[in-house]
């Protein structure tokens, strides 16, 4: 089972390699030109910070787990790094609502890279709630993309 795992993860992974654009030419640990590997840079050139949730929830989306495998997979390939899990929520809800929501969503995210390995030294949690909206729109859209938790590599 743990077999099928890491080879789910390395298909997902040469799969967003294939995909990506010029910069996302090589796969994890290999350099890519001007961006030295294991640094914050390497992480958002190639494996993404965002994960985004459905309105009022802070369960995994298949699409937040496939990415979250990936961070994972980073994130055991670079033990040196620590990151912090940021919550977010749209600006329905009240503040303290939205505080909570945050947290349940950085949480859910920590929770799921813990369960793939990752040292719970190396993860900080923080909920900004409403307070750092991603979209400043009052639409579905706008919504949408502040509903989300944000892995941030410690510089």
């Amino acid at each position: 089972m743990k077999a099928l795992k890491l080879l789910g993860v390395a298909a997902l992974t040469s799969l967003l390699v294939a995909c990506g654009g010029d910069d996302m030419n090589s796969t994890l640990g290999e350099p890519i030109d001007g961006i030295d590997v294991g640094t914050a840079e390497d992480f958002a050139a190639r494996v993404g910070a965002k994960v985004y949730f459905d309105f009022n929830m802070y369960d995994l989306k298949t699409e937040a787990r496939d990415l979250l495998n990936v961070q994972a997979e980073w994130l055991n390939m670079y033990t040196d790094v620590n990151v912090t899990i940021e919550g977010h929520a749209d600006e329905r809800g009240t503040r303290a609502y939205n505080q909570g929501l945050g947290s349940r969503r950085a949480n859910a995210v920590k929770t799921y890279l813990l369960e793939r390995g990752v040292n719970a030294n190396r993860i900080k949690v923080v909920s900004f709630g409403e307070e750092k909206p991603e979209a400043a729109g009052h639409d579905e859209e706008s919504w949408a993309k502040n509903r989300r938790s944000v892995t941030v590599v410690a510089q």
